[in-house]
């Protein structure tokens, strides 16, 4: 079994604004960065090892990954554009708020990288990493959309788009090549 260890990016002034940012490619802010700083010394703390360190390709994933790292004593993190933010075609930039959202969540908004393509592209990503890492333990610093692509894949009952999910925090899953599983 391979872990997967999913890390949603620091903080943006997008973030902040409550600005759906997607594909376009906005840097850390300085919360941003003390959030990976604190979740790296926590990691730290706990022990916490990893085989590799691979992120997406935008620079508030690759600048945390690039903090994580240097806690973790990992070489430099393997860009995957496959973790790659979803894009939200012309919901990009605009606030986060019900009526947008919506669009999102219906998969009617211009542009929108449908749900079930995200799953299938994110999916099928974790289960090659799996099969090109057996019993290893991977760190991948994401973003929201991309986690909860996995999640709402493993169980869309109980997982939703909507759901929300907090800068720098964690989820665990276990793949063996041909399916995934949250851990924790």
């Amino acid at each position: 079994m391979t872990i997967l260890c999913f890390v949603r990016h620091g903080q943006t002034d997008q973030n902040k604004l409550k600005k759906i940012q997607g594909q376009k490619d906005f840097p850390l802010n300085e919360n941003g960065i003390n959030e990976a700083n604190a979740l790296g010394e926590k990691l730290k703390k706990n022990h916490e090892t990893f085989d590799y360190i691979f992120t997406s390709p935008l620079k508030r994933a690759y600048k945390t990954a690039c903090i994580l790292k240097d806690y973790l004593n990992l070489d430099d993190p393997i860009i995957d554009e496959a973790f790659i933010e979803r894009s939200f075609g012309i919901c990009e930039g605009m606030d986060v708020c019900d009526e947008v959202f919506v669009n999102i969540l219906n998969n009617t908004a211009e542009g929108l990288e449908k749900s079930f393509d995200l799953q299938k592209r994110v999916i099928d990503e974790c289960l090659h990493l799996s099969n090109l890492y057996p019993d290893k333990k991977l760190l991948i610093v994401s973003h929201s959309h991309t986690i909860k692509a996995i999640t709402t894949f493993i169980d869309p009952n109980k997982y939703k788009f909507s759901d929300k999910l907090s800068n720098c925090g964690l989820l665990y899953f276990f793949c063996d090549g041909k399916k995934i599983k949250i851990l924790d």
